[in-house]
C-alpha cells in the first residue's frame, strides 16, 4: 500500500500512456504523463478531455438536463451510502464536510442530474456506487477545491470528468487545456 494505505501508484506518478490501444507499447506509441491524467485519457479521448475543459471553464455550454427524482428506496440508500463514504473519507484527507452535505439535501436542491454537464454522458445510478470506476459512475466534484464537501460546493459529474477536473482550482484550469495541447504536438514526441 502506498500513502494512506492507498494501493497503486500516486496521482502525480508519472505513468505510460499508450495513444492508440491496440499498438502496444512500442516506439512511438506511448507518452508519459502523470497518472491522473492518463487514469482519465483511458476513458476519454484527448479530443474529448479537452472540450471538457472547455465546459468546465465556461467556454462551451453544459449539456442541460433536469435534476433527477429518486423515487425508488435502493437509489435512496445508494446514495446516502455514497455521502457517507465521503463524510467518512474526506476528513482523512484533511477535507472538511459540511452538516449540510446529506443525500437527502442535494436531491431537494437539485445537485442529482441524469446527464454529465462536462461529457454529456449519461450518468448510472443503478451501479453499486461501491464499485467505482465506471466510466458513467456519478461522482461528487468539489466545485472549489480549496473548500470542502457542503452543498453549495459540490455537484454530481461523471467520474472520468472529476478525475480529469482532479484539484485543480478554476482559475489555473487553462493550463490543463495547454497541456493537453501539448500531447498532441510533435515536440511532446521529441
Amino acid at each position: 500500500p502506498g500513502a494512506r494505505g492507498r494501493r497503486g501508484p500516486r496521482a502525480l506518478s508519472l505513468s505510460v500512456d499508450r495513444i492508440v490501444g491496440s499498438k502496444g507499447y512500442v516506439r512511438g506509441n506511448v507518452r508519459f504523463m502523470p497518472n491522473w491524467v492518463n487514469q482519465s485519457l483511458k476513458q476519454l479521448s484527448d479530443a474529448k478531455a479537452y472540450r471538457i475543459v472547455e465546459r468546465i471553464l465556461g467556454r462551451r455550454p453544459p449539456f442541460s438536463d433536469v435534476p433527477i427524482t429518486l423515487d425508488n428506496h435502493e437509489w435512496m440508500k445508494r446514495l446516502r451510502r455514497a455521502v457517507a463514504q465521503v463524510r467518512s473519507a474526506a476528513p482523512k484527507r484533511g477535507v472538511p464536510v459540511h452538516d449540510c452535505f446529506r443525500a437527502e439535501a442535494l436531491l431537494q436542491l437539485g445537485s442529482f442530474v441524469g446527464r454529465c454537464p462536462y461529457s454529456g454522458v449519461r450518468l448510472s445510478y443503478d451501479v453499486k456506487l461501491t464499485t467505482g470506476g465506471h466510466y458513467n459512475s456519478p461522482s461528487f466534484d468539489r466545485i472549489d477545491p480549496s473548500l470542502g464537501y457542503s452543498t453549495s460546493n459540490v455537484q454530481v459529474v461523471a467520474l472520468p470528468v472529476n478525475t480529469l477536473k482532479s484539484n485543480i482550482p478554476l482559475d489555473e484550469m487553462h493550463k490543463l487545456l495547454d497541456a493537453i495541447n501539448f500531447l498532441g504536438t510533435a515536440e511532446f514526441f521529441c
